[in-house]
């Protein structure tokens, strides 16, 4: 029998996730790269992620703005833009990365809430949940439309949409509540936490820790890394540690 080596390759995802390398680990007979694979969020996730909105209200940049990327969609069809020569995960690192540099090259604090779900239609997407005055709401849409090598759209009648793409790939909508709006917001972005598990013995049991069990939908396959699950995330500034000093975090 042959023995199978492994050996560790180091990947650098494409330009803007620079500063966020990951490593794989390759088996050198059959060269295939070990990702992490995701069905769901995880129980209690969807708790973190309000509790990561109500951290950005008590920072006085409430989350106010969702963006919706039909990534897969993009790439499948040949567009994408910076979306294109990159592996699933890396994608949204990509993102993740220009995201932050636009806002910090205008002062704007960096609040977001970010997920990736699944639907059969549109495959795997990207909504990304942030803080944003209005007065840069065209010049951020400008932006991602040079991102994405997707124009902006006429506008839409829907109140909520601030701005969608030409071929509806790409959406932002806005907060119609005055600002108030960013826990749901969060709690919709939390909608694929099962809204029931099976314990160690099989049984079905009630996910007690999701709040808001009425947002169903986005399970389904995505890939991460190598080392971790990249299904969600928050900025720093609602991470772990701000939660824990306004007594939000929930274990």
């Amino acid at each position: 029998m042959q023995q199978q080596t492994v050996t560790r390759q180091s990947s650098t995802p494409n330009r803007g996730a620079g500063n966020s390398p990951y490593t794989t680990y390759v088996n050198t007979n059959t060269q295939t790269h070990f990702r992490h694979h995701t069905e769901h969020l995880k129980r209690g996730v969807q708790a973190k992620m309000i509790d990561a909105a109500k951290v950005a209200d008590l920072h006085g940049t409430p989350i106010n703005r969702i963006l919706t990327i039909r990534t897969a969609g993009m790439v499948l069809a040949g567009d994408g833009g910076i979306l294109r020569d990159a592996e699933p995960a890396a994608r949204i690192i990509n993102l993740l990365t220009r995201f932050g540099e636009w806002f910090r090259q205008r002062r704007i604090p960096i609040c977001y809430i970010w997920v990736r779900e699944y639907c059969h239609y549109h495959r795997e997407h990207l909504h990304f949940g942030y803080h944003i005055p209005p007065e840069y709401d065209a010049a951020f849409a400008r932006q991602l439309a040079l991102w994405l090598d997707e124009e902006v759209g006429p506008p839409t009648e829907k109140p909520s949409t601030i701005v969608a793409s030409v071929l509806g790939s790409w959406q932002i909508d806005g907060c119609i509540k005055g600002d108030t709006s960013g826990h749901h917001i969060a709690a919709y972005l939390g909608k694929s936490e099962p809204n029931d598990y099976r314990d160690g013995w099989g049984k079905l049991r009630r996910n007690n820790l999701k709040k808001r069990r009425r947002l169903k939908g986005g399970e389904g396959p995505i890939e991460g890394t190598s080392k971790h699950h990249y299904r969600w995330g928050t900025s720093l500034s609602l991470g772990r540690t701000q939660r824990d000093i306004n007594n939000l975090y929930i274990c």
